[in-house]
């Protein structure tokens, strides 16, 4: 087992040279795709240069150094910019691009810029064998595209000392990373599968799991309730790290509620003995100790000098912990005085599991940029929970929009009279609003493309922005410039990744106008982020159609798929299907009493508590009116508009009496919850939750009809499938429920809702009319093979 230590340049010297306070307000623009234009134009210049002068020059130059350092094996990695030779002297290139001002740039020898390129150096030196080298410092400014260069030389054991010194820095946690796997390596190898015996599904979807891994395949799979999806996934992932297949597991979820099962699971593991640290991470404004996510030193004293004292921090917790709760974690943030989510991100660099929410692995504005950016080992398992969730999540975090509104706002908090911060803020104001004729009053337009002239107000308002911001401007317009220097900065790598997945909307609400970058298709997206990250596991109940998923999130052909059986008795679920009522928007009007009379029939036949969930609010609203008035003496609750919180949900938990809930599909109560035993005996979905007709959702109709012919499909009918399913689901939890789920809508009774169904509905009966209904449901609940509940 290979137990060398592995880290890029960037991370080691990062890492080690930090020092002094958190200030959000610097931002790096040579982390996303304008840097690499600078880049690529630096290294052009370069080029041409030594063509006239008679040298040569290598960019992006891959450097590999590995070493024994006292009894720990490195191996360290990273990429030169540029090298430049000629006649006999060699400078090594280290490229940053900014937007601040060129002349408040000063040398420093000891920032991490220059410490970067001083590895660099020394490494390239050592395999050359030379004993001396100049480095080249060059910034390169973002919209003047300037240069400022630094020049420095050294000699070869200026250099050795140097990075030996960085080393040292490093070695405690090094050898403390080393420890870490080794402990996990033993205890894995000798740890069986944690329960006396496998779940039906639970051992064909951790083999499916570790084979994924294994191949470097990405696996799709449909796991129903009840299979233990979490242990299936976990177990083989810690098995795949004991063999060095991975490196790293990130499970990741859609919310919080599932992070504490990934939790759970590795808990249960440590209590068979596994030794392995894992972390959940926290969105910064839950975790942070201040009122207001002020990251400045003036506001908030765990910004102040973070840097002098995070690594004390970062060796406490982690030779005093295994499983880091955000609870445990800000114990320790508050005994060093650290910013709690900055000391999350730090600690995680010492765990071999990281839960967290999709975007920490997805969002190009929040992922971990440690793990995913410049020097990433591409060798982690992603393990996606509850997937079906991640199409509309991408969608959101690969799109970008811009309002006049907040435009307006940033300009007008700006007191200086002749700023140019506000005449190209008014300038961008006026081209918003200009493409906003193509809206004849409020609604969306789309166009083709954006001009130059456009992009060239956006990078402008940035670098001014970023001036105001570097001067010490203070206040509301400090927060409200900050807010859209950040959105400009989205826009622009939106814009700059955009692709024919994309439609640019031009979007009229009253006086103001917003222009919005729609990603309809984010499986390009998905597709790189996947291969970037080493292996995607999506796994959930409801991950169907399995081909439809596999293409939105990214999958290839080769990836591999599976789609496991219920592992419930079938006979302790009936489906019923009443398609004799159509829901369809048209005929709602006329079909509330009939609807009223159909959940009367099936909480008549038994007593106990039901939900009903509903395709919008007004629909439900009709409906529960009626029932109310028709059948007064049933004890009911509805969902408030709006409402999410855990009150519509005690009747099912606390009281002993009969009820029926109403809800709206989608709306928070038809997913993610738990009611298992006699807390939820049934549930009537009246609709085929298709998702409300919006220009956004006919765009996406239109453009997979293009695509593949299967607009409607993709746009409507999977995406309200998957809502029906999910509402569905919440009967049957646990290997002894017994329960009931109607479908009302006339499109039931069409075999292409049919063919969506899972294998475990394909019992389902028809229901035609009350009595037939309640027939149905008397056989059902009393059938003694399992006994009653």
């Amino acid at each position: 087992m290979d137990n060398t230590v592995k880290i890029s340049v960037r991370n080691l010297v990062e890492f080690v040279s930090r020092s002094g306070d958190i200030n959000t307000l610097y931002t790096s623009m040579n982390r996303n795709k304008e840097g690499i234009r600078l880049h690529k134009l630096v290294q052009s210049i370069r080029k041409k240069k030594a063509r006239l002068e008679g040298g040569s020059y290598e960019s992006e130059y891959s450097l590999k150094h590995s070493f024994v350092y006292k009894d720990c094996s490195f191996t360290v990695e990273g990429r030169a910019d540029g090298i430049y030779k000629k006649d006999e002297n060699i400078w090594i290139e280290e490229i940053k691009s900014t937007f601040s001002d060129l002349d408040f740039i000063e040398f420093d020898s000891g920032h991490w810029h220059m410490a970067q390129a001083k590895c660099y150096g020394y490494m390239y030196a050592f395999m050359n064998e030379l004993n001396g080298i100049n480095i080249m410092l060059t910034y390169v400014h973002g919209e003047t595209e300037e240069l400022k260069v630094f020049e420095h030389s050294f000699s070869f054991k200026e250099l050795e000392d140097f990075f030996y010194g960085i080393i040292e820095g490093y070695y405690l946690f090094a050898q403390l990373d080393k420890d870490r796997i080794n402990l996990r390596n033993e205890t894995a190898f000798s740890m069986a599968f944690p329960f006396e015996k496998y779940r039906k599904g639970q051992r064909e979807l951790s083999i499916s799991v570790y084979a994924a891994a294994k191949n470097k395949k990405n696996l799709f799979a449909v796991a129903p309730t009840g299979t233990g999806k979490t242990m299936s996934v976990l177990y083989p992932s810690v098995k795949a790290l004991e063999q060095g297949i991975s490196s790293k597991i990130f499970y990741i979820t859609s919310r919080g509620t599932n992070s504490l099962a990934a939790v759970n699971g590795l808990e249960v593991l440590e209590e068979k003995g596994l030794k392995m640290r894992s972390i959940s991470l926290t969105a910064k404004e839950k975790i942070c100790f201040m009122e207001k996510c002020l990251c400045n030193p003036k506001d908030c004293p765990y910004a102040k000098g973070h840097f002098d004292r995070i690594n004390d921090a970062v060796l406490d917790i982690v030779e005093n912990s295994f499983i880091i709760t955000p609870a445990r974690l800000r114990v320790y943030a508050e005994k060093h005085k650290v910013c709690p989510f900055e000391y999350q991100l730090d600690v995680s660099l010492f765990t071999d599991t990281i839960i967290g929410d999709y975007n920490y692995v997805y969002d190009p504005t929040a992922r971990l940029k440690r793990f995913f950016g410049e020097g990433a080992q591409n060798d982690y398992i992603v393990l996606a929970d509850e997937a079906h969730n991640l199409l509309d999540r991408g969608r959101e975090m690969f799109s970008a929009e811009l309002f006049t509104k907040e435009l307006e706002e940033a300009r007008k908090s700006v007191k200086i009279r002749r700023s140019r911060f506000k005449s190209v803020a008014g300038r961008l104001i006026e081209a918003l609003k200009e493409k906003g004729s193509i809206c004849e009053t409020d609604g969306i337009g789309i166009i083709k493309e954006l001009e130059s002239d456009f992009y060239y107000l956006l990078k402008s308002l940035v670098a001014e922005g970023d001036k105001l911001l570097a001067s010490g401007i203070e206040g509301e317009a400090k927060e409200k410039i900050t807010d859209l220097y950040f959105k400009l900065l989205d826009f622009i790598r939106v814009l700059d990744n955009y692709n024919d997945g994309y439609s640019t909307l031009i979007i009229k609400e009253g006086k103001h106008t917003g222009i919005k970058l729609f990603c309809i298709d984010p499986s390009y997206q998905f597709s790189a982020l996947n291969k970037n990250a080493g292996v995607a596991v999506f796994f959930s109940a409801t991950l169907m159609p399995l081909d439809f998923y596999k293409d939105v999130l990214g999958g290839q052909k080769e990836d591999y798929n599976i789609i496991l059986e219920s592992p419930f008795p079938p006979e302790n679920f009936q489906i019923i299907i009443n398609d004799a009522i159509s829901t369809k928007y048209k005929d709602r009007e006329r079909t509330y009493q009939a609807v009223s009379d159909a959940l009367a029939a099936v909480v008549s036949a038994r007593r106990g508590k039901y939900m009903a969930f509903f395709s919008s609010y007004a629909y439900m609203e009709e409906v529960y009116g009626i029932f109310k008035e028709d059948y007064p003496y049933v004890n009911t609750i509805i969902q408030v508009r709006g409402e999410k919180g855990e009150e519509f949900l005690k009747p099912f938990k606390d009281q002993e009496e009969d009820i029926v809930g109403f809800a709206v599909l989608g709306a928070g109560y038809s997913e993610g919850i738990d009611l298992a035993g006699d807390m939820l005996i049934g549930v009537i979905v009246v609709g085929v939750g298709l998702p409300q007709l919006s220009p956004e959702r006919n765009i996406i109709r239109d453009y997979y009809s293009v695509k593949n012919g299967m607009g409607y499909e993709y746009a409507y009918m999977y995406p309200g499938m998957n809502k029906v399913l999910q509402a569905s689901g919440r009967v049957i939890r646990q290997e002894t429920d017994k329960g009931i789920a109607m479908l009302i809508d006339s499109r039931y009774g069409d075999r292409r809702y049919q063919a969506l169904f899972p294998r475990n509905y394909r019992g389902f009966k028809r229901a035609f009319g009350k009595v037939h209904t309640e027939n149905i449901l008397n056989t059902f609940w009393n059938t003694e093979e399992l006994g009653k509940r």
